[in-house]
């Protein structure tokens, strides 16, 4: 799964996109995922890789496993 990540970072790099993000408002960035398409009656569907081409729909994380994740994107 490591191998697929860098693979991935190294493919955006090269195409000049950006490969890291700094998340200020963990709880502000969590109320936009409401705004997306894949939210439903309260819910958020995830699309998690299940490693190159692979994934999983996932809509049933708790808010705060969510949130715990999200702050990892925090300032260090």
């Amino acid at each position: 799964m490591q191998a697929d990540a860098q693979e991935v970072k190294d493919l955006l790099a090269r195409a000049s996109l950006p490969t890291s993000y700094v998340i200020k408002d963990v709880d502000a960035f969590y109320e936009h995922f409401f705004l997306d398409k894949k939210s439903a009656r309260g819910r958020i569907t995830f699309i998690l890789p299940q490693g190159m081409g692979n994934y999983k729909m996932v809509s049933d994380i708790d808010a705060s496993v969510v949130k715990k994740v999200l702050a990892t994107f925090g300032e260090s």
